[in-house]
């Protein structure tokens, strides 16, 4: 086991430590792969260890692949990343110029295929969208972006490549990922993921255009026309960002909170909708409620996944 000497009470005391590491080894396969490591020394007079470590990079990397190649384990690029879901046993990662999810139960290796750029203006976030009764397999994943919504989808057909196994012998595999299919699904857009919810099967959103309603099936419906203009007029245009909502699945009422056009620094308004009845509701606090401040995190410890502005949900 080995030795670590810490400073205590002004002196060195060592002391023994236990390393733990974490593996995992893709579903179907039979090779482990490191996942992370974690030391007893996280819980004794060492407040400044980190608690957890991944495996990748300097610390232990992940083997096998080159970036590009066949078995791609490349790790996440370097970004300001704004956005994070998980979908069919993948990571999905979105900035504003691009989305790019993981391998198929690997949430650490992000294959330079996967990645899909922002054809117009800049991406806002990503949501999944499962439709009433169905399971996330037969769900969707949702682009908001500053122009145009998208979705993709995994449709099975994927593309099939030629590996030389053996000197003599050339195999075919199919691509992991290859055959995730992106496309326009409107010109009509959120504000952001967070002003969107998926409440029993369908997708609501607020936008500049207005609420919209989207069952996945032709066009988004408005559903905001009950409160126009008066609508437009209620939210600070500077913070639509900060626009999120939430959906209470037992009064069946979606809530947007935003920070509104009229009234003085530190009020939050809440923008209440019943998906059964079609009222709309408008709520006052007498505080800012803090989740929809943005603020900013700065710790060159962490590195590129959480320095750079970040929104509090």
């Amino acid at each position: 086991m080995p030795i670590n000497t810490l400073d205590f009470d002004n002196g060195s005391m060592p002391i023994n430590y236990l390393e733990i590491r974490i593996y995992y080894r893709e579903k179907g396969t039979f090779e482990w792969l490191p996942a992370g490591r974690t030391e007893w020394t996280n819980y004794f007079y060492n407040p400044d260890q980190g608690e957890y470590a991944v495996c990748t990079g300097k610390e232990t990397g992940l083997p096998g692949g080159q970036p590009g190649g066949y078995n791609d384990y490349s790790e996440l690029p370097d970004e300001d990343w704004q956005d994070v879901i998980t979908f069919n046993n993948r990571v999905f990662w979105a900035s504003k110029s691009q989305v790019i999810f993981s391998n198929r139960n690997n949430v650490f290796a992000y294959a330079a295929r996967n990645t899909i750029p922002c054809p117009k203006g800049e991406f806002r976030g990503i949501k999944v969208h499962t439709f009433y009764g169905e399971s996330e397999q037969n769900g969707r994943v949702i682009i908001f972006g500053s122009e145009e919504t998208y979705f993709g989808e995994f449709t099975g057909n994927k593309i099939i490549e030629p590996i030389r196994v053996s000197i003599d012998n050339v195999g075919e595999f199919p691509v992991d990922g290859s055959d995730f299919d992106v496309k326009t699904r409107s010109t009509i857009t959120a504000f952001s993921s967070r002003s969107a919810t998926v409440a029993d099967g369908i997708l609501y959103f607020w936008g500049q255009s207005g609420i919209y309603a989207d069952n996945g099936v032709g066009t988004p419906e408005k559903i905001s026309l009950a409160i126009e203009p008066e609508l437009f007029d209620l939210y600070d245009k500077n913070k639509t960002l900060d626009i999120h909502c939430n959906y209470n699945a037992n009064t069946k009422e979606i809530v947007w909170y935003f920070t509104p056009a009229d009234t003085s620094e530190g009020l939050t308004k809440m923008l209440v909708y019943n998906i059964k009845t079609a009222k709309y509701l408008i709520w006052t606090h007498e505080k800012k409620i803090d989740w929809a401040e943005s603020i900013k995190i700065e710790n060159e410890q962490v590195g590129r996944l959480i320095s750079g502005p970040r929104t509090i949900v």
